[in-house]
């Protein structure tokens, strides 16, 4: 699983610079009988807005589609990583 994390990072990573974004965790697992994509967001400064989750959630959605990087069905979730947010991104 770790090289489809690095391809969807690799896809999500410009995406996110354009929008002045960084990307603070990456989650792909198997959630019952789906499987779920998490992705969770920040902005250093002025934090994250509904609108970006949402340009996140469609451009990256579309890149996936179109590149065919996921070999099954999926729930795609953009979010910023909250008040209580743990330290998964050294960086």
């Amino acid at each position: 699983m770790p090289d489809l994390q690095e391809q969807i990072q690799r896809l999500l990573d410009p995406i996110l610079g354009s929008l002045g974004l960084t990307l603070w965790d990456l989650e792909l697992r198997k959630q019952g009988p789906q499987w779920l994509l998490r992705i969770y967001i920040d902005r250093e400064m002025d934090g994250v807005t509904l609108g970006d989750c949402e340009a996140v959630s469609r451009d990256l959605g579309t890149i996936l589609d179109v590149e065919d990087v996921i070999p099954h069905s999926y729930t795609l979730e953009v979010s910023s990583p909250g008040l209580d947010r743990s330290l998964n991104n050294e960086g």
